[in-house]
């Protein structure tokens, strides 16, 4: 290399501001996979809550309609319906 090579070089801006750029398009995208980790995660909690709930719901329900109560009668009336 000659010294006319190593002095554009030290005045080549492009090379670090394109080391730069890649440093930080691999950090965006790194904080972007875990971002995206951690919102799948909190959205299959959520699923599995919603699920649970629905299944006690459901039970609750069954419940009561083999007790004799008047939310059983109605209950049952909106069925026949």
């Amino acid at each position: 290399m000659s010294a006319v090579d190593q002095a554009k070089g030290l005045f080549n801006k492009s090379a670090p501001q394109a080391a730069h750029k890649d440093k930080l398009a691999a950090t965006k995208k790194q904080e972007k996979e875990v971002h995206d980790a951690l919102k799948q995660v909190q959205r299959e909690k959520k699923e599995a809550k919603e699920r649970e709930e629905a299944e006690k719901k459901a039970l609750l329900k069954e419940e009561r309609m083999t007790h004799d109560t008047r939310r059983a009668h109605t209950d049952q009336r909106h069925l026949q319906k």
